[in-house]
């Protein structure tokens, strides 16, 4: 039988705690339902394209309309674990219950690497139901052998998005400039990096994680954008959660 310290227990619940705030918090819940929307018309238009050019229904097609749509949410989702409760007084509310800052911290991370893994598995069974459904309405034959290697770059895309706008956030610990930066991480400093020269450009891409984890990408530019984008911001993170004042 399994024993567990009572500090590992309580971080458990600690991060079933955040869970439980994704499912039932407004904002979460306009965030999710916005990137399920998007990913079910991406993936509807490149189904009913595809299919007419291939006459077959492919899973890869709503895999990666609905990986996409998570790479976006998921980040703003890990933003607002990390940053939502600074913003009322409700982290008045958690400390008393939980005094110790690392642990309370801790658990936030924990619970956005859980919500990465189950959007990955969401996002998985969603695409496996939407080609079979697509495939009995339009009476089309199913493939999946094209679909397979989409999996891990799925797990590489969810897993860096929120650790890394996790990361940013707890340094930040301002939801709407977390956001924004989000935002800017994703969609500005990715293209602007890739067009200057090559020789310390990757050394600071947040793309650099994603292509290496997914075996296209080096070592070095990896483990420094790492260091960048996730092992800084959480120290700068733990540094300030531990030291702020509650107003």
């Amino acid at each position: 039988m399994l024993h567990l310290s009572p500090t590992i227990r309580r971080g458990a619940l600690l991060a079933l705690v955040e869970l439980r705030k994704v499912l039932f918090t407004r904002a979460s819940q306009v965030i999710m339902t916005c990137t399920l929307a998007l990913g079910l018309i991406i993936s509807t238009g490149l189904t009913v394209v595809g299919s007419q050019e291939t006459g077959k229904i492919d899973l890869s097609g709503p895999m990666v309309s609905l990986s996409l749509a998570a790479a976006i949410g998921t980040p703003l989702i890990g933003v607002l674990i990390m940053t939502s409760d600074w913003q009322s007084r409700e982290v008045m509310a958690l400390f008393l219950l939980e005094p110790r800052r690392k642990l309370v911290f801790a658990s936030k991370v924990a619970a956005t690497l859980a919500l990465s893994a189950l959007t990955v598995a969401v996002v998985i069974v969603l695409s496996a139901v939407f080609a079979i459904a697509a495939a009995l309405v339009l009476r089309l034959p199913l493939t999946y052998i094209q679909a397979l290697p989409e999996v891990v770059p799925l797990l590489v895309v969810s897993f860096v998005g929120a650790v890394s706008g996790a990361a940013v956030a707890s340094a930040i610990m301002s939801t709407p400039l977390a956001v924004v930066a989000v935002i800017v991480q994703t969609v500005l400093i990715d293209p602007v990096l890739s067009l200057v020269p090559a020789n310390w450009g990757p050394y600071v891409a947040p793309s650099s994680m994603s292509d290496y984890l997914g075996g296209d990408g080096r070592s070095g530019p990896a483990v420094a954008a790492f260091m960048v984008w996730v092992l800084v911001p959480f120290a700068v993170g733990l540094l300030r959660t531990c030291r702020r004042e509650i107003q």
